[in-house]
């Protein structure tokens, strides 16, 4: 890759490549993971041709693994590829399209080869946790996304918090707002129109002078995301007092000094 370009960004679970797009368009240079080949032979080929000629971006065939091992299977969703995953076990209706079996590669594996990111995005379907428990006090980004649940939250913010990470938000996947200021009353009348056309949620939300595409993007960097920074101890308060026991989310960490940044919740 060129070094002569702005800091990495890893992006694990590079989708359509709406992330990948909106990295390089910011200067960054990318490096791409995707589990599914056919995503992947995509980006390639139709997309994004010029900037890997470039070196500014390389696009790898891998699925995260907790450990080195041989293949992973990937079960592919029938209806959204997005939502493909190798934990597909609990909904089997969902994932009736066929599974590949993918190469695995651990986080740690990755940071050797090609360096530890500025900040390192995961968007992967359940095994998010697969990259963030692979982190350490040594090998760990100055900023990091990951995607929580109820079940999990607590567990994975201790761990962070143990390697060095100690500033947090907690932001909504719909409309990419800090937790704190989703039912601002600008939201609140651009929710009722939406309803009143007949929808749930927008197709595009536009933050940080840019329009984000719903469900395909991760939305604004994290250093340009909504809301204030908050401790471990207040962003679960507010998990607890705005969702209860049942929800997910998912993780921007900051570490500026080793910082830690928690960033969006799915609904």
């Amino acid at each position: 890759m060129n070094s002569n370009l702005k800091e990495l960004i890893f992006d694990i679970g590079m989708y359509d490549g709406s992330d990948t797009r909106y990295y390089l368009n910011e200067g960054f240079r990318v490096l791409a993971i995707e589990a599914n080949p056919v995503l992947v032979k995509r980006g390639k080929k139709l997309i994004f041709q010029e900037e890997i000629k470039n070196g500014e971006l390389i696009i790898l065939n891998y699925a995260i693994a907790g450990k080195t091992t041989e293949n992973v299977t990937l079960a592919i969703n029938a209806t959204n590829p997005g939502s493909s995953t190798i934990y597909h076990k609990g909904n089997p209706r969902s994932y009736n399209y066929g599974t590949f079996s993918v190469k695995g590669i651990t986080i740690n594996e990755l940071f050797d080869e090609y360096g530890i990111p500025y900040y390192l995005k995961v968007d992967i379907e359940g095994a998010d946790e697969l990259c963030v428990l692979g982190l350490n006090k040594i090998k760990k980004p100055q900023f990091l996304s990951f995607e929580v649940y109820d079940y999990n939250i607590i567990s994975l913010l201790n761990y962070i918090e143990s390697i060095g990470y100690t500033k947090f938000k907690l932001i909504n996947q719909i409309n990419f707002r800090e937790i704190s200021n989703q039912n601002n009353v600008y939201d609140k009348i651009s929710d009722k129109i939406i309803r009143r056309l007949g929808y749930k949620y927008p197709k595009y939300v536009r933050r940080n002078g840019r329009f984000f595409l719903i469900g395909h993007s991760s939305g604004p960097l994290p250093w340009n995301s909504d809301g204030k920074w908050q401790t471990a101890k207040e962003l679960i308060i507010k998990w607890q007092k705005e969702f209860g026991k049942h929800s997910t989310a998912i993780v921007f960490l900051h570490k500026n000094g080793f910082n830690f940044f928690l960033v969006r919740y799915i609904s």
